[in-house]
């Protein structure tokens, strides 16, 4: 019995050493499969780091498209010159004020105006001059208007000006106080100084009207009787 009990445990010590001896071999077989897996495997971290890093730099791509997107979206409604919204975007901008105020029942007014005599101003000085003249304007209106009103570059020789909430009393008085500005500026040209006047034709809303071309046909109008009655002044019906 002893000897039939050294003989079985004789026997599971070889069994081990050859199970050993065989995983040995077969790791040693399996040696060039094994880099191939971790090779592999490196490969793959290698993928997923260079994946992830080309998903970050595409979000920032994305960020920086859609800010340039932005910028290139309101450079597209501003006149280059005076950096006021263009005609594009008064236009825009008055068909939803117009919308606002009718929803409410609120008054509004616009105001056209235009410098006196700037075809004669051109022949005498040239373009730089006239530009000069409209960056002058423009820095004006803005100083003398509130947030909510809209001021805009209605076509190359007219300036516009949305007073939202507002009623045609008012409006005219603050038309009043930029002509009397626009007047007190003196432009430069060539060692000549000289200074300008213009003229304001105000429509308001609902009185003129509830569309956007009837509220800019009395505009005109206005505007064309104050330049018919010599210019300088503010006029509306």
């Amino acid at each position: 019995m002893t000897e039939n009990k050294i003989a079985t445990s004789k026997n599971n010590i070889d069994f081990k050493e050859l199970t050993f001896a065989q995983v040995r071999e077969d790791v040693e077989q399996r040696r060039p499969q094994l880099k191939e897996i971790m090779q592999a495997k490196a490969d793959s971290l290698e993928k997923v780091r260079q994946l992830e890093s080309f998903s970050k730099e595409r979000e920032k791509e994305l960020a920086a498209l859609k800010t340039k997107g932005i910028e290139i979206e309101r450079l597209a409604h501003l006149d280059a010159l005076t950096e006021l919204p263009n005609h594009q975007a008064f236009v825009k901008e008055m068909q939803a004020e117009l919308m606002r105020a009718s929803r409410y029942s609120q008054e509004m007014c616009i105001c056209l105006f235009s410098v006196d005599r700037i075809d004669e101003i051109y022949d005498k000085y040239g373009p730089l001059t006239r530009d000069a003249i409209s960056k002058v304007i423009a820095n004006v209106i803005r100083t003398s208007t509130r947030e909510v009103d809209i001021c805009a570059v209605y076509s190359p020789v007219q300036f516009a000006i949305i007073f939202a909430q507002t009623q045609q009393a008012q409006a005219a008085l603050v038309a009043e106080r930029i002509r009397k500005k626009i007047g007190a500026q003196v432009i430069s040209y060539n060692w000549e100084s000289f200074s300008i006047t213009a003229s304001f034709g105000i429509a308001s809303h609902p009185r003129h009207g509830g569309s956007y071309e009837d509220l800019l046909a009395k505009a005109l109008e206005s505007l064309d009787h104050a330049i018919e009655r010599g210019g300088d002044r503010v006029f509306c019906f």
